[in-house]
């Protein structure tokens, strides 16, 4: 009888939990949504209520079905999503906060019930689409679909529904318009000369389609995937380099206007032989030494930042101009949880675009958009400071400096560390100069000087030892010590 009431008073005690945790999601749900009905401030929030469904209204009652692509319409001031299960180009209006559906529908349901796609052009209202995941927003306003179910380029302009590339069969041609064959293409952006590039992911090559409706081959090669491996989100720059989420070579790579390929950061793991596929990680650091996990989406901040949906590790990571990775948001384990600070955790984020100083990222399994103010206060590192074994952590973007052979220490109330493994880890090169006694820092084509006679370190062991201090005051470096933890933070970017 006791263990019968016992295992009755646990699960009281489980489910009061979880109504707990409910409630403190509703109040931070709740905050979001006055903050946002008060005007477009820089706090957090989520569009969508997470139910997989299609409902227009709202944005924290509107519903979803795995939203893929996301971007921002200027023309109109609206935020764009690619419905991926609903078949549909949604829109939310920047002023009202409502959501209304742009163009497609569905008459019929697939095999698990769940509405199908179809390829119909025509009036925006009842044209169909079949799984579109990207989107990009032309000067003249008009807006171009990656229709990947349907292996074609789709545009939506003045309230109809076109179909500018692709003869609805999967294949890999070169030729114009209906005539070129796409296969399972995923993402678009457009050129400065207004050409169309798209991330043609099961032919591992990205596309061109230039204002005549001519279909090439811009990067890649066909089935060769050393140079691409299911290409995935894309970004460009204003000079028309062109980022990409290699996802299935665990990689965010750079295409120059000569189709040339190099790594921006990460690197595959080992290869598993069963499936043909490189296996993704999660490490943070340099970016020769991260490692993703099937990055979906890429997008770039004004001052220089790459950020990466990282979708199988639920993360949003960001590659600093400096060549850091480090991790903004998510735990590193899928699940919905957030609270009124920052979003805590996703469930394989995919698309992100970065529009009006805020990160727009689908949350693809949890049905939703969450937005995310380009601000320190919401994108700084996230530290696991449990998984260390120094008296002294100093952690730089996130991740733990190790330091070989001498330790930092605390003198006289301050922490003092080895000038160089710091700087090296954040991607500098170090020199002495013997005869000025002076420690020579450069990275990203500047160089800063530390003087011995000038007080900025001193020699211990043969290690030129500085205090915080000087890595602020000669580096530009924030640096917080945390008490809790015991432990330096320090920071090399600002947003």
């Amino acid at each position: 009888m006791g263990t019968m009431k016992n295992k009755f008073m646990v699960i009281l005690f489980v489910v009061s939990l979880l109504l707990f945790g409910l409630h403190i999601q509703t109040l931070a749900q709740e905050q979001a949504n006055e903050n946002v009905d008060e005007g477009f401030t820089e706090a957090p929030f989520l569009i969508g209520s997470g139910d997989f469904e299609y409902l227009n209204g709202i944005y924290y009652e509107a519903e979803f079905r795995f939203p893929y692509g996301v971007t921002y319409n200027p023309h109109t001031d609206m935020m764009l999503i690619a419905d991926l299960q609903n078949h549909r180009i949604r829109q939310m209006n920047m002023e009202t906060f409502e959501v209304t559906t742009l163009a497609g529908t569905t008459e019929q349901v697939d095999r698990f019930g769940f509405p199908a796609g179809g390829h119909v052009d025509g009036d925006a209202d009842e044209a169909m689409f079949n799984r579109p995941r990207g989107l990009a927003v032309a000067p003249n306003g008009a807006i171009y679909v990656a229709d990947t179910g349907n292996h074609s380029i789709r545009q939506i302009y003045d309230g109809q529904v076109y179909t500018v590339a692709g003869s609805g069969l999967r294949g890999h041609k070169d030729d114009v318009g209906l005539e070129a064959e796409f296969w399972n293409p995923t993402d678009i952006v457009i050129d400065s000369q207004g050409n169309l590039l798209v991330s043609d992911t099961l032919n591992h090559v990205i596309r061109k389609i230039n204002q005549e409706g001519n279909v090439t081959t811009y990067a890649g090669e066909p089935g060769n995937t050393k140079l691409l491996f299911e290409p995935n989100g894309l970004a460009i720059d204003d000079n028309d380099l062109l980022y990409v989420a290699d996802s299935a070579n665990q990689q965010i790579k750079v295409i120059d206007k000569d189709g040339s390929i190099r790594v921006l950061a990460g690197m595959p793991g080992e290869l598993d032989q069963d499936t043909g596929y490189w296996l993704g990680e999660y490490v943070n650091g340099r970016s020769e030494d991260a490692r993703f996990n099937f990055p979906r989406g890429v997008a770039l901040s004004p001052d220089g930042f790459v950020f990466v949906a990282d979708s199988w590790t639920h993360t949003i990571r960001a590659i600093s101009p400096s060549g850091r990775v480090y991790t903004v948001a998510g735990t590193g384990v899928s699940g919905f949880d957030w609270d009124e600070q920052f979003i805590t955790e996703f469930d394989g984020p995919s698309g992100i675009t970065y529009a009006l100083g805020y990160l727009f990222v689908t949350d693809y399994w949890n049905n939703r958009v969450v937005a995310i103010p380009v601000m320190r206060e919401f994108l700084r590192p996230i530290i696991d400071f449990t998984n260390t074994d120094s008296a002294v952590p100093v952690y730089i973007d996130g991740t733990e400096i190790n330091f070989p052979d001498v330790e930092p220490f605390i003198d006289n109330d301050r922490v003092r560390v080895p000038l160089r493994f710091v700087v090296e880890e954040w991607g500098a090169g170090v020199s002495w100069d013997e005869d000025n006694r002076s420690v020579i820092v450069t990275v990203g084509g500047q160089e800063f000087i530390l003087s011995e006679a000038d007080g900025d370190f001193f020699i211990r062991d043969d290690r030129s030892i500085v205090q915080l201090r000087t890595l602020v005051d000669k580096l530009g470096f924030y640096i917080e010590w945390r008490e809790d933890h015991r432990a330096v933070v320090i920071e090399t970017f600002t947003y």
